[in-house]
């Protein structure tokens, strides 16, 4: 018997959105599910519109943001969860059909043809201790719905905890800034992905050290927004 079948009969898994045994991510609900979309907001402050709104955007360095389901959808982010955490490949499979679709409906102005698609990465060491990097996945599932390729331009020089595990009142924009430098020559239109947006602290750091190293535009693009429930 193949180790994966006496794992799984072991610790049987289950859907996480109906439950059924067998696996992380039924076909069932493969095939029927699709996240609402997110309703366009500011990064920081929720203003409706998909920019960074004008009393934000005098602190802030992201010129806008898109998202591709809320935080707030348990589905959506039970499976984020169990892909980040668990590196579950049937979740991951999940996330990327949500990012397809999404893309599918979005006006493509959001996604215009010079910009270059990068990703906040994770320090070295949650990488090794993880075995891959969630944004970079995103990047790289967002670069291929388009029709593109993705680039590693920023690196992280300093490990911090996870912002969606912080409560609203710790998360500060502005706090994390510094925790990126870039790498090589960067375009003057990005869109930088990551996996989660909560505060926006942590990709509005990345947007400073892209726009201090010559990017003009700045977008974002995540699988979902918003705090913790």
């Amino acid at each position: 018997m193949e180790i994966g079948r006496v794992l799984d009969w072991i610790f049987p898994r289950f859907c996480l959105r109906c439950k059924s045994e067998g696996s992380s991510w039924c076909q069932s609900c493969a095939i029927t599910f699709s996240p609402r979309p997110a309703e366009a907001c500011c990064a920081f402050c929720h203003a409706s519109g998909p920019q960074t709104c004008k009393d934000c955007r005098s602190e802030t360095f992201l010129d806008g943001l898109t998202s591709v389901a809320p935080y707030g959808n348990a589905v959506v982010r039970e499976a984020l969860t169990n892909w980040k955490y668990h590196a579950d490949p049937e979740t991951g499979k999940a996330i990327d059909l949500w990012i397809r679709q999404s893309v599918g409906v979005r006006d493509r102005s959001l996604f215009p043809s010079d910009a270059t698609i990068t990703f906040l990465p994770l320090h070295a060491s949650r990488r090794r201790h993880r075995g891959f990097d969630q944004a970079e996945e995103v990047a790289r599932s967002l670069a291929s719905a388009i029709g593109t390729s993705h680039q590693s331009l920023l690196k992280r020089t300093t490990a911090t905890a996870s912002q969606a595990r912080r409560s609203a009142s710790e998360r500060r924009v502005g706090d994390l800034d510094g925790i990126f430098e870039t790498v090589g020559p960067v375009p003057e239109s990005v869109i930088v992905c990551d996996d989660v947006c909560t505060s926006g602290a942590t990709i509005d750091a990345a947007a400073e050290a892209l726009k201090k190293a010559g990017a003009k535009r700045v977008w974002g693009f995540v699988v979902a927004q918003g705090s913790r429930p």
